[in-house]
């Protein structure tokens, strides 16, 4: 038997394994905007501003094998709750040289990056579901198009304080070695 999850359901926290536990936590907290709430043993977690609750927790491996081929994390997506945010993310990355990437989806504007080991990282907000094409039959059509990032920083006011309270993780992306066999794993779990 197959149970549907709740449309309620949402990623309230990522674990990412990493190299240099300092230098994460440092990239996390000075450009990403992530407030450190405590740093114990191998391990950091971090919150959006004005929050108790983790929702990025970083832990330092001994030895961590890499490799980029195998099933695993392709970027965690951090859902900002106003354009003004995402300005101010937008900004704050430029005045720090940060390479980026952006795109307009239809329904999200985001920007794309990398943290230091290499892993992907999306801060993006949703625009208003009046704007999104959303069929007859509930299909949400998405596109990839250039982000206009001068009405982005225009919504700015230029007061980046970091990750800006009620931000969390919206999605994460994962890279499959085979599709059809972890479609039909997370079909199992309830995802449709």
């Amino acid at each position: 038997m197959v149970v549907t999850l709740p449309k309620e359901t949402i990623v309230k926290q990522v674990k990412l394994n990493v190299q240099n536990l300092d230098e994460m936590t440092e990239f996390y907290t000075k450009m990403i905007g992530l407030v450190l709430l405590k740093k114990e043993d191998n391990r950091a977690f971090l919150g959006a501003q004005g929050t108790s609750e983790a929702i990025v927790i970083l832990e330092e491996l001994v030895d961590p094998i890499v490799n980029d081929k195998t099933t695993g994390l392709y970027h965690t997506a951090f859902l900002l709750p106003t354009r003004k945010d995402l300005g101010n993310s937008l900004l704050w990355l430029l005045q720090n040289n940060i390479e980026i990437g952006a795109a307009d989806h239809g329904y999200s504007e985001a920007i794309y990056l990398s943290d230091p080991e290499g892993n992907g990282i999306e801060i993006y907000r949703d625009k208003p579901m009046t704007e999104w094409d959303i069929r007859a039959d509930g299909e949400i059509i998405g596109v990839t198009e250039e982000l206009d990032g001068d009405a982005v920083v225009g919504a700015a006011d230029g007061k980046w304080l970091g990750m800006a309270p009620g931000s969390r993780i919206g999605h994460v992306h994962l890279q499959v070695a085979d599709l059809e066999e972890t479609e039909k794993f997370y079909e199992q779990l309830g995802f449709s």
